[in-house]
């Protein structure tokens, strides 16, 4: 060709096709293409969620009647159960094969249960949180999902705090304590507390990797706001809890360089103890100080704990049955009705050293699981997936804590942020191509 010419290249003989455009790629080169199966059985499982913590049957009677929370778990169970399959989801990850040892081991308790009727009704609603935290592992698998599960749990944080908090500004109390929010989850000061303080880090991760600014600012005002409702409901272990999460933050943005953010948290723990309610500092004091607790509550919680330790070192292999922590209490210290605040104490009294271990092991594989796609590279599979993974690592190690004062063995709370732990290396699996 002569200099000077202009090249033209000869058009194809199919230019008039249709080319489907490449697959989305990670800054490192990976395939990041985020799946499309099992859509239905996620947007369920996200209606779940919003059921589980609003309760609008309450609201809406005829929801009550229509037994709505049932029926939505049933059918993101079936949507998911006849989705099409994609390659390679058929492996079991290691977590649902402890909670596969956990479900024998509750199963095999309820004939030797203290109680076996009992034992059996909450066997059955114990599978039911198992089946959402198998689905949460299995159906949120990509980060955009991820994003929605963060974002929709955030934003449940508002109706549980707003209410906490005006409840305390209205002086609505039940004895010495603020009402919470009514749901089974919320409705005890405590419960609401724990349930605020796994929701937080969420919300922080929210917040660090949305890029509009109204985003971040109404995230923040709402990790401002259940920071409050978590100091009105005087809650103890909830202090401990989000001593620890705190810490874990500021270590956390510090690694990623969000130098900003530190300063905020910083300057946000220094308000909280100023503005503290009346009485607060005291409440908080009976933790290192058993005996100046008036009410006699820290005395109990101890005494509560070391009749529970008693009962498993005496009960190793066969306990009273899962769910019947209870009945085992009163025969060893005499009846006074009261569960053991402790969950790990609950499955050592109710299913023996082996239920106790399995469920340490399931608690440290999924915050283990969590670690890992924490610490894979951000130019393989992105920052926000990295800051996710480390503010639902956060999340269990506040649960971790939390743990020591709640009797919260078979409930949601643990098995949400497990499930989530879950999601993560589905995603990093999944989007990315990476085995974790």
């Amino acid at each position: 060709m002569n200099a000077g010419t202009t090249s033209h290249t000869a058009p194809s003989a199919d230019w008039w096709r249709r080319v489907a455009p490449p697959p989305a790629l990670a800054p490192g080169g990976i395939q990041s293409e985020a799946p499309k199966d099992a859509r239905v059985a996620f947007w369920a499982v996200v209606a779940f969620t919003v059921i589980l913590v609003l309760v609008p049957q309450q609201y809406l009677p005829i929801l009550g009647a229509l037994r709505i929370n049932m029926l939505v778990g049933v059918f993101a169970i079936a949507a998911f159960m006849f989705r099409k399959a994609p390659p390679g989801s058929a492996s079991m990850p290691l977590e649902l094969r402890i909670v596969l040892g956990i479900i024998c081991c509750g199963a095999l308790s309820v004939p030797v249960s203290y109680w076996p009727t009992a034992s059996l009704f909450v066997f059955i609603d114990f599978l039911k949180v198992l089946a959402v935290f198998w689905l949460l592992g299995q159906v949120v698998s990509s980060v955009p999902r991820l994003r929605i599960m963060f974002w929709t749990l955030a934003l449940l944080c508002v109706p549980l705090a707003k209410t906490t908090v005006s409840n305390y500004l209205a002086g609505e109390f039940e004895g010495s304590r603020v009402q919470g929010y009514s749901n089974n989850m919320a409705a005890n000061p405590n419960d609401l507390a724990l349930l605020l303080n796994l929701f937080l880090p969420l919300a922080v991760a929210v917040a660090l990797t949305t890029a509009k600014r109204w985003a971040k600012l109404l995230v923040w005002g709402i990790v401002a706001l259940s920071l409050a409702a978590v100091f009105v409901t005087f809650s103890r272990g909830g202090f401990l809890t989000l001593v620890v999460e705190g810490g874990l933050i500021v270590l956390l943005l510090w690694r990623h360089q969000i130098r900003r953010a530190v300063v905020g948290v910083a300057i946000g723990a220094v308000l909280a103890v100023v503005l503290a309610p009346a009485g607060y500092i005291q409440r908080i004091g009976t933790i290192f100080n058993i005996e100046s607790d008036s009410t006699g509550s820290a005395q109990m919680r101890w005494q509560d704990t070391l009749t529970a330790v008693e009962f498993v070192v005496t009960h190793p292999i066969i306990g009273a049955g899962i769910g019947q922590d209870v009945l085992a209490m009163n025969e060893v210290r005499g009846f006074a009705w009261t569960r053991v605040h402790n969950a790990y104490l609950s499955y050592g009294m109710d299913l023996g050293i082996v239920g106790l271990v399995l469920f340490l092991t399931l608690v440290a594989v999924t915050y283990r699981s969590a670690r890992k796609v924490e610490r894979l590279p951000v130019d393989r599979v992105g920052r926000e997936l990295v800051i996710m993974a480390g503010c639902v690592r956060v999340s269990l190690a506040g649960f971790i804590v939390a743990a020591f004062f709640h009797p919260v063995a078979y409930h949601f709370f643990f098995y949400y942020i497990a499930g989530l732990a879950v999601a993560l290396k589905t995603t990093a699996r999944r989007q990315f191509g990476l085995t974790i």
